[in-house]
């Protein structure tokens, strides 16, 4: 039980930086939950996720012109749903952020680089204070770069060995898996 908790600290300490990073996003998204102003594409999301939830067709009898993957997640039930929504998924692409950045550079700035995103993604300056179609597709993003720097292509930037030679196009297919 002991070596459980002293494993937890362990992990506590490694992730201090990150983990204030999150409380600090939960703090300054708090206020959202309260407020009753209604952004205009907020409103047009969730009107069409409760259209698709009682049945309506996406580009048939309702239309925008958004990515459709923001209706699917816009059919919550209202929009307390959609701000809570909105704040797990921040809190995972803020993780995945931190994730790239440290893998990218110096822990200091890694740190410092995460904090400017998480600022800027929760800001109203940059509409970071409502559940917006860009902020939910800069997590695909973000997993999509976490799953590149997991190839072998993206490993090779960064290996001690390089090499002048011409690779030819299997050898350059094989980097890329």
């Amino acid at each position: 039980m002991f070596t459980t908790w002293k494993r937890f600290d362990r992990w506590l300490d490694s992730h201090c930086p990150l983990l204030a990073l999150i409380v600090i996003l939960i703090v300054l998204r708090l206020p959202n939950f309260f407020e009753p102003y209604w952004y205009g594409d907020e409103g047009i999301y969730l009107t069409l996720g409760t259209a698709m939830r009682q049945g309506e067709h996406l580009y048939a009898q309702i239309i925008d012109h958004k990515t459709p993957l923001i209706y699917y997640l816009a059919m919550v039930p209202n929009q307390y749903y959609f701000r809570l929504l909105n704040l797990g998924w921040m809190i995972g692409s803020l993780i995945l952020f931190n994730h790239l950045a440290k893998k990218l550079m110096k822990k200091p700035a890694a740190i410092f680089a995460s904090g400017l995103f998480m600022l800027f993604t929760t800001m109203p300056w940059f509409e970071g204070h409502i559940p917006n179609g860009e902020l939910f597709m800069i997590g695909f993003v973000l997993m999509g770069a976490y799953f590149f720097i997991q190839t072998n292509f993206f490993q090779s930037f960064f290996s001690e060995k390089t090499t002048e030679k011409k690779l030819s196009v299997g050898e350059s297919i094989n980097l890329l898996l």
